[in-house]
């Protein structure tokens, strides 16, 4: 991006998609498509006036989701010389029909796939498994590959609807499920050759939230950060009425032309590899938008930072939520080696540990 000027600035003028430029809290400069979709809103743009309220805090390189005058937009920010330049691009909506059957015709081959490996093994006796057991692990982890890719489909093919009534939020302890994943995430990591750690905050925070799916988020954010090299940093504290669970790494990073499109993905290229169609920040913005959150991507000298922000929930307001359903140990086990399935070593996925 070239760096900006206050005057002259045709480039930027011409944009029909909005820009607007901000420094210190203040709004710099806005070009006519910013003025014309902040103009229906509380607040509309002024000269010198401040920022909007769904920028995220500061002023760094960014990039995340938003919704203004009804619509979702992937916002960019990126610093200049004269400032923070924000970029908005509109979010294409997700054919969720397409998706769903895609994830209905995956799901049946998986099924006859997973029941003829299982029916080989049993009839080839276990003299056999034990002889086999490395092709068997490599089998395994493949099938755990394939089903994390359905499970993918399945949750794109799902409307906002279908998914807050799927996934109804219970009263959440972040500070005791940051302790969980730690005693799940910790010998994995070394597994794969990484290390994770957690950075408590001194006290319990609540949210409204859904356990599977938080669950799921910080997974597909460890197998992002351990496919890019990384170790992991995760930190959970309370800033301004919300719990902000960050999670940094310092991986190989994301490339320039990814970043600009992260929220964006028919601008990208997505194919299919071992760790998944690329899916999983997106996957994790629509889990944090189904809960009143923010996701916000960072990048760092020495790779990326990914920060969620849940609205802390108040005094008086825990009875409106259902209480927390414990996970069986199965599901937990089953759901960890799923989503890390992209980044484990063939060896977790020896039949004693996955059976």
């Amino acid at each position: 991006m070239q760096n900006f000027t206050l005057s002259g600035n045709h480039w930027f003028d011409s944009l029909s998609q909005p820009a607007m430029l901000v420094q210190n809290g203040t709004l710099f400069y806005f070009n006519a498509a910013a003025q014309a979709l902040f103009a229906q809103t509380d607040t509309p743009l002024t000269d010198g006036g401040p920022v909007p309220d769904v920028l995220p805090e500061g002023e760094s390189d960014c990039v995340t989701e938003v919704t203004v005058s009804g619509r979702r937009w992937s916002l960019l920010m990126r610093k200049q010389k004269a400032g923070t330049v924000c970029l908005f691009t509109p979010a294409e909506p997700v054919d969720h029909r397409r998706m769903a059957h895609l994830a209905t015709q995956l799901r049946m081959r998986l099924s006859t796939l997973t029941i003829s490996a299982e029916g080989l093994q049993n009839s080839l006796g276990e003299l056999w498994q034990k002889q086999n057991e490395r092709w068997i692990a490599c089998q395994n982890q493949s099938l755990y590959q394939l089903l994390r890719l359905t499970e993918e489909l399945e949750f794109y093919g799902q409307t906002e609807d279908d998914l807050r009534i799927l996934y109804q939020p219970s009263v959440l302890n972040l500070t005791r499920l940051g302790q969980d994943l730690t005693l799940l995430l910790t010998p994995l990591s070394e597994e794969a050759g990484h290390t994770f750690s957690y950075v408590p905050p001194k006290e319990d925070l609540f949210v409204a939230a859904n356990e599977e799916l938080m669950r799921k988020l910080v997974y597909q954010l460890v197998a992002n950060a351990f496919h890019a090299g990384g170790d992991v940093t995760m930190k959970l504290q309370k800033r301004s009425g919300y719990a902000v669970l960050t999670l940094s790494d310092n991986g190989s990073g994301i490339s320039g032309q990814v970043y600009s499109s992260l929220f964006s993905p028919e601008q990208r290229n997505l194919e299919y590899s071992s760790a998944g169609f690329g899916l999983g920040l997106l996957l994790c913005q629509r889990i944090a938008t189904l809960y009143s959150g923010r996701l916000v991507v960072s990048p760092r000298k020495k790779g990326t930072q990914v920060a969620l922000s849940l609205p802390l929930l108040q005094s008086g307001t825990w009875n409106q939520f259902r209480a927390p359903a414990p996970l069986p140990p199965e599901e937990i086990s089953r759901q960890i080696l799923t989503e890390l399935s992209g980044v484990l070593p063939y060896r977790c996925f020896r039949s004693d540990d996955v059976g």
